[in-house]
């Protein structure tokens, strides 16, 4: 009977892990909701970073990002389409190109040269 109980008690604990991170983030929610202010926060950035192309300038991120490492990505805007904008960051072995969704990025800060 007690196999039972640890049975049902690792069950629970399994669906529980399992409904927190298949629930939607308050951001999700808010793009869901209101996907008109998205589309036009995106417009903006994408409109903002088309005219810095060419210089080196520092976007914001909404959260740590696995391929950047920090919150924060440094570099020269090479291109910018409707979805992503594309970085040159420069590293230790040479610079290396990185690709962001612009809905990842939360704010832009352009470097003084």
């Amino acid at each position: 009977m007690e196999s039972f109980y640890t049975t049902i008690a690792i069950l629970t604990f399994g669906l529980v892990i399992y409904l927190m991170f298949s629930m939607p983030t308050k951001k999700e929610v808010r793009a869901l909701a209101q996907p008109e202010v998205s589309r036009r926060r995106i417009a903006a950035l994408r409109e903002e970073l088309a005219a810095r192309l060419g210089k080196t300038c520092t976007l914001n991120l909404d959260e740590v990002h696995g391929v950047v490492g920090a919150g924060a990505l440094t570099g020269e805007i090479v291109d910018v389409d409707d979805e992503w904008v594309l970085v040159r960051v420069p590293g230790q072995k040479g610079s290396r190109l990185v690709a962001m969704r612009l809905g990842h990025v939360s704010g832009l800060e352009e470097q003084g040269d």
